[in-house]
């Protein structure tokens, strides 16, 4: 089993996506598991009274050599089966959405889109795009939106950033140039200063920020740094053991923090002038879990929170919950909203399931169920009606010509109030029917339900 296409964002010691790594509208980042690299998986979903499947989503994939996903294509087809008045109203809309991945020769993600197109011709598209520069450092970041209504708009967080470097290479200077939302462009929201001593190292980070009027002011700056990992040619990668921290305001104050082998952050300790604690972050990590535990200063009362993220064994997220703080004992507010079980064979996953918490009626409910296929080779086209079959002509008075052969299992006709009938696998078709709109479902013994509008006039 390959680890690289492993796509849990946190920092547990088995991912391979590193902080580069993480696309931001990449929704099934850390539910779907994809350990024994599945070409296809079926999302199914339940109705939240009757507990029957409603509908469900077909996930194709595929990968390069190395195990990294190349192109993830979803298709929510509707219902599963035959579509009753029932879950009229609970059925997304029709549409095919396209993830697609790029990456360097040091395997970083460098390109990400996020492509949706409906059935009724709206669509949607969102790129991320990342450059690094020779020393590994990201110089650019940007988020982009591609609609038909708006065009092309940058939205956040999207960045870029122009490293200053002197004849020896050392960083002097970082301009971080931030968009927003609005129509106004680029907006310099950062800049960033290193200085060094007379020894080449780094002694003093002086960090400025724009303001609402668009001036750039100073937001605060560290000195007396003590380096847990330095390199001098990439800023990223430093880890600070402690420094001390002048504000706009000129508050001081003193930053502790600590790493473990891994380089995942396990304290932060932040503290005024009379060592009084203001902020202090303390992660615990073990196999399947990761704890964050979250002390501030809320005026003069020093208030906390607990949160805790549980995974299974190969890194995918089981649920999340939190706690509150009553004296010195941590109480959770509430079980987990969501627990997914999933089991694993040969180092496979071959299904999974979804429970929510019903809190109305406190017990677990069905939501979702995966079922995994390692065996279909399958290709979307970026129509939703799949090209491989066809139906003509199309409108129609009711005889109708199609391309499905002996492989058809099932032809079943549905109407615009849920009534369906299963027609005889014959070509030609006669349907003798209103005239309206229809669905026509199909089913091959090779493929997925397949669903062709049709309209008899």
């Amino acid at each position: 089993m390959k680890k690289e296409f492993f796509i849990l964002l946190f920092a547990l010691g088995i991912n391979i996506f590193s902080q580069e790594n993480q696309p931001i509208n990449y929704g099934n980042y850390n539910t779907l598991s994809l350990v024994g690299l599945p070409s296809s998986v079926r999302e199914y979903y339940y109705d939240r009274l009757s507990q029957i499947r409603a509908h469900y989503y077909n996930h194709l994939f595929t990968y390069d050599q190395s195990g990294h996903i190349l192109l993830h294509t979803k298709t929510n087809i509707g219902l599963y089966d035959t579509i009753l008045p029932l879950f009229q109203n609970i059925v997304p809309p029709e549409g095919i959405t396209k993830y697609s991945f790029a990456y360097d020769s040091k395997n970083r993600l460098i390109h990400f889109t996020n492509l949706y197109k409906g059935l009724a011709g709206d669509s949607t598209r969102i790129d991320e795009e990342k450059e690094f520069d020779e020393y590994n450092m990201t110089t650019k970041s940007y988020v982009w939106e591609w609609t038909p209504e708006n065009g092309k708009t940058i939205k956040n967080p999207s960045y870029d950033r122009k490293i200053f470097r002197d004849t020896n290479n050392r960083v002097l200077k970082i301009e971080k140039n931030a968009y927003s939302y609005t129509t106004n462009g680029l907006v310099l929201s950062e800049v960033i200063i290193y200085k060094y001593d007379l020894s080449s190292k780094i002694d003093t980070v002086v960090f400025f920020r724009s303001n609402d009027n668009g001036q750039i002011i100073l937001k605060e700056k560290w000195y007396d740094l003590s380096f847990i990992k330095y390199n001098t040619l990439n800023t990223d990668s430093l880890l600070l053991a402690s420094y001390k921290l002048k504000d706009a305001s000129s508050s001081r104050f003193t930053v502790q923090q600590e790493y473990d082998s891994l380089e995942r952050q396990t304290f932060y300790h932040k503290t005024d002038t009379s060592e009084s604690t203001v902020l202090k972050k303390e992660w615990k990590y073990e196999d399947t879990s990761k704890t964050i535990t979250i002390e501030y200063l809320d005026g003069s009362e020093l208030i906390g929170y607990r949160y805790r993220a549980n995974f299974d064994k190969f890194g995918y997220l089981d649920f999340e919950e939190t706690f509150t703080r009553d004296g010195e004992e941590w109480y959770p507010e509430g079980p987990p909203l969501e627990i997914i079980q999933r089991t694993y064979e040969n180092g496979k996953i071959i299904k999974a399931t979804t429970l929510l918490n019903d809190q109305d009626r406190n017990f677990y409910r069905l939501k979702a169920d995966f079922e995994y296929e390692y065996n279909i080779v399958a290709q979307i086209d970026d129509q939703i009606d799949q090209k491989q079959y066809s139906v003509y002509p199309n409108p129609s008075q009711g005889l109708i010509y199609h391309s499905y052969d002996q492989n058809t299992t099932k032809l079943e006709l549905i109407a615009a109030d849920g009534t369906s009938k299963v027609l005889k696998a014959e070509n030609p078709l006669q349907l003798e029917v209103p005239k309206g709109l229809y669905i026509l479902l199909v089913k091959t013994e090779h493929q997925d339900w397949q669903k062709i509008k049709l309209i008899i006039e």
